[in-house]
């Protein structure tokens, strides 16, 4: 449970602390009143990353240097987690971009994410159904690094060896040799940790498919796993390919999901579903990760809501508020009067 929230130089927060209710708390503000900003700022101590900056340094309020969101956690002890962004340089000093700090002592993001679980529901989760193919890859990657340190520290070293072999096929290409040896190193890098991604992400897969049908919903989902398997014998395939595009060709960061309706396989929902089946698939899809993160930590996780209802109608509405009254929701608003009939325990109102 989150119990409070300090942040300072964080978008258009200067300082500002933020106490929770156990049960539900309300947000509500007009827009840019930055409700939105505050729900990152929880989702930046529960998965060390924000889902909206392309960089962390877009977070850190316009005339600020260093910012800091702490937040007091209790599930079973109490921790004071924290996360500092800076752009560099602070008083002259060079200092690291990002620090993870629990109860004042650093820690590595393989270490620090998963603490405080949480999830998201926010009104461009739809682009999980509509958008790129790297979208719903960082969607998984945010839902399996806060169930799994192996997972965390697996797309670390995978990303870390894909840019440096990028880099070499691109020397390559440009025809100048490059040492064999740490060539093969970064490709045994790729396929040893490759099939840890893939094994993650299967098994999120097969988990949510195993998942009972709702009756009270208007149709079923299947959530379908397009691999690019990465494995020595592949990579050997593509060994002409690769050295003329410059790129790694093959492995889990071109791997795709996608949903279909009512066990029809051809039955996309990108292509075929209407607007509301897509965001009737999201919201299957948010309600089977809520369950996932609490099968594997044994905790409930937070559920932090952005201003959803708005794009749901009556029914599916329904579907949400039961999910309040089982985990410690936050939920932001610009219109009260949309969540008629929920009671809140703890009003937070924001102004511009």
């Amino acid at each position: 449970m989150i119990q409070k929230l300090q942040i300072s130089q964080f978008r258009n927060y200067s300082e500002k602390s933020f106490v929770f209710s156990p049960r539900l708390t309300l947000v509500a503000g007009p827009n840019t009143a930055g409700k939105t900003s505050l729900l990152e700022a929880i989702m930046l101590i529960a998965t060390g990353t924000s889902f909206r900056a392309e960089r962390d340094r877009d977070m850190i309020a316009f005339e600020g240097d260093v910012s800091r969101v702490k937040a007091v956690y209790s599930s079973i002890d109490s921790e004071l987690l924290e996360v500092v962004l800076t752009r560099g340089l602070v008083l002259g000093k060079t200092v690291p971009l990002k620090k993870y700090l629990v109860d004042g002592i650093a820690r590595r993001y393989a270490d620090f994410a998963g603490r405080m679980p949480a999830v998201l529901f926010w009104p461009e989760d739809l682009r999980l159904i509509t958008g790129s193919p790297g979208r719903r890859r960082s969607y998984f990657d945010t839902v399996l690094s806060q169930t799994d340190r192996t997972y965390r520290r697996a797309i670390m070293s995978y990303e870390k060896a894909l840019r440096v072999r990028n880099k070499l096929l691109r020397l390559v290409r440009q025809g100048v040799r490059v040492n064999p040896e740490e060539f093969d190193y970064w490709t045994n890098t790729l396929v040893t940790q490759g099939a840890v991604i893939h094994t993650a992400r299967e098994a999120l897969t097969l988990y949510a498919n195993a998942l009972p049908f709702d009756r009270n919903a208007d149709c079923s989902f299947t959530i379908h796993y397009d691999h690019s398997t990465i494995t020595s014998d592949r990579l050997r395939e593509y060994h002409d390919a690769e050295r003329a595009a410059g790129v790694t060709l093959v492995g889990p960061h071109r791997d795709d999901f996608y949903l279909t309706k009512n066990h029809d396989h051809d039955s996309e929902l990108h292509n075929f579903g209407s607007r509301g089946e897509q965001r009737l698939g999201v919201l299957w899809l948010k309600m089977a990760e809520m369950q996932y993160i609490e099968q594997q930590l044994h905790v409930s996780p937070l559920l932090l809501l952005d201003d959803i209802f708005s794009e749901l109608d009556a029914n599916h509405r329904g579907l949400v508020v039961r999910l309040i009254g089982s985990h410690q929701t936050i939920m932001t608003t610009t219109d009260k009067h949309l969540i008629d009939g929920i009671s809140a325990d703890t009003m937070i109102e924001l102004d511009i």
